[in-house]
């Protein structure tokens, strides 16, 4: 039997593919993944009372207008999306859905947050959920707007499904092949960010590069095998230097955002799942 959850603030229930369509395009990717798999978890008990709206609720304590993450919020990577919702737990018996309980949501700091991602963080209302990154509007601007942890390991879906190349952005074929003989290749050349490669140029550091076929191979690789939100351009720049820096955090390698011996090896496993 299809699960339902709730919907609204009345005694409406969706499917998840509804209340996916409801809400998610207003979302930031990574946060709708990690939202929607807890809601599932919750198996028809807990659903969506509100999501995005263009001004923040008028008797909510916790922001001012502009300062809400229920509004869009100029993410770095993701663009102008929203990190908040509003839960409703089923209330039965047909009457109207109701607010959920502490016990029945992730407090901030208790150890699910943990392990889901997301967490209800403000005091006296039990039902707003937001990514674990995130907590006070000011808090996050201060800290330069820093990006969801975009492979964040959740149960049952510990990466997002990798989504086709967008338009403009072909995949990387250099001879044959997805990936060509790159996999193969153990002659490939280090890779950093341009800074750190020009600081060091003619200081015995000749093989690292920041441009390049390499890149391009790197790239590739967590587009279609990591499902990393990524550019195919051959340029090490800061978005494919803090997609490394995921990675080598998830699989427990320094992270340095550098790509040696260690990373590549890492790239070349994933290239062949």
């Amino acid at each position: 039997m299809t699960a339902l959850y709730p919907s609204g603030y009345g005694t409406d229930r969706l499917t998840m593919d509804q209340l996916k369509s409801r809400h998610q395009s207003k979302m930031h990717p990574e946060y709708a993944r990690r939202l929607f798999n807890w809601i599932a978890a919750q198996r028809g008990l807990i659903g969506i009372g509100s999501s995005w709206r263009a001004t923040p609720h008028p008797v909510s304590r916790a922001s001012m207008n502009g300062e809400s993450f229920h509004q869009d919020q100029p993410w770095r990577e993701a663009g102008p999306k929203c990190t908040a919702v509003d839960l409703v737990a089923f209330a039965g018996d047909g009457t109207k859905h109701r607010a959920p309980k502490w016990s029945e949501v992730i407090r901030q700091g208790a150890a699910s947050a943990d392990v889901w991602g997301v967490h209800c963080n403000i005091d006296h209302e039990s039902w707003h959920m937001q990514p674990i990154e995130t907590d006070g509007y000011r808090t996050w601007m201060r800290a330069g707007r820093p990006e969801l942890f975009h492979f964040y390991p959740i149960p049952g879906n510990p990466f997002p499904t990798p989504t086709p190349p967008q338009a403009g952005m072909p995949p990387f074929k250099p001879e044959q092949g997805l990936f060509s003989l790159w996999p193969l290749n153990k002659g490939k050349p280090r890779l950093a960010n341009a800074e750190f490669v020009r600081e060091r140029v003619g200081r015995g550091f000749d093989d690292w590069t920041s441009r390049g076929d390499a890149v391009k191979y790197l790239q590739g690789v967590i587009l279609h095998k990591a499902g990393g939100n990524i550019k195919v351009d051959g340029d090490y720049g800061p978005l494919t230097e803090g997609r490394v820096l995921d990675l080598q955090k998830w699989f427990k390698l320094y992270p340095d955002g550098l790509v040696g011996s260690q990373s590549w090896g890492l790239i070349d496993a994933l290239s062949q799942t």
